[in-house]
C-alpha cells in the first residue's frame, strides 16, 4: 500500500510599519513593548501553525531645536519681555511660543510681555506639525538700592559727630546728600553701614538725595 504526505508550507510573515512621533511623545508603549527613542521595535507572535509572524516598528523622531537665553535682570520699576526675539534666538525658524507659569504649561502668564515680579516662567514652542517642548526661563527684578540715616544726634557747635548712613542694595554704593546748603557725593562704600562725620556750626538737617549700588541707580 502507498500512503502519501502532502506537506505545506505555511508562510512566514514580516510586516514593517514605519512612524514619525514627536520627541515630547516618548516612551510610549506599542504590543507591550516599550518604545523609548528612535530605532526599530520587533513583535512576533505565534500563528495556529505553530509559524512566527513579526512585525517591526521603525520609530523615527520630529525634534525641535528650542533655545531660551535668560534676560537680562532690570531695575524695578523695570519689567522684563520675555516674549522678545532675544530669549528664543537660535531656535528653530517658525515656531509658535506660549508663556506659561507652571512647567507642565497649564497656566497661562498673562502678562508675558512685561512681567514684574523675580521668579522662573515657562516657554512652550510648538511646531505647526503639532510637537512641542517647554523650557524655563528666569527673570529677575532688581529692588532698588535705599539709603537712610539711622538716627538724629545732638551735638554743641565746633564739634563733630558721626551719622550713620544705612545701606541696601549690592556695594559698591554711592550716594548724595545735602546740608540744605551744598550738596555732596559719597562713592564706592564697600560695606552696607557708613560712619558719615558731620560739623556743623548750626543746626542742619541732612538730607539723602539720591542712591546707588552696583546693578542699579
Amino acid at each position: 500500500s502507498t500512503t502519501t504526505l502532502h506537506v505545506t508550507i505555511a508562510a512566514v510573515i514580516t510586516k514593517d510599519i514605519d512612524t514619525t512621533v514627536c520627541q515630547n511623545a516618548i516612551p510610549f508603549s506599542w504590543n507591550g513593548i516599550n518604545v523609548t527613542g528612535a530605532g526599530d521595535y520587533p513583535y512576533t507572535t505565534t500563528g495556529s501553525s505553530g509559524c512566527d509572524s513579526t512585525t517591526i516598528l521603525h520609530v523615527s523622531l520630529t525634534t525641535i531645536h528650542f533655545v531660551v537665553t535668560d534676560p537680562a535682570g532690570v531695575c524695578a520699576p523695570a519689567t522684563v519681555d520675555i516674549t522678545n526675539s532675544s530669549v528664543t534666538a537660535g531656535s528653530d525658524a517658525g515656531l509658535i511660543y506660549t508663556y506659561w507659569n507652571d512647567a507642565v504649561a497649564t497656566i497661562p502668564l498673562n502678562n508675558s510681555s512685561a512681567i514684574n515680579v523675580s521668579g522662573t516662567y515657562y516657554i512652550k514652542a510648538t511646531t505647526t506639525g503639532g510637537c512641542s517642548s517647554v523650557a524655563p526661563v528666569k527673570v529677575t527684578i532688581l529692588a532698588l538700592p535705599t539709603a537712610s540715616f539711622s538716627e538724629s544726634v545732638s551735638l554743641c557747635a565746633g564739634t563733630t559727630s558721626t551719622l550713620t548712613v544705612a545701606l541696601t542694595g549690592t556695594a559698591p554704593y554711592q550716594f548724595s546728600y545735602s546740608d540744605g546748603t551744598n550738596n555732596y557725593s559719597i562713592s564706592n562704600i564697600g560695606t552696607s553701614i557708613y560712619q558719615l562725620n558731620v560739623s556743623p556750626t548750626v543746626t542742619t538737617t541732612y538730607t539723602i538725595s539720591s542712591v546707588s549700588d552696583a546693578t542699579c541707580t
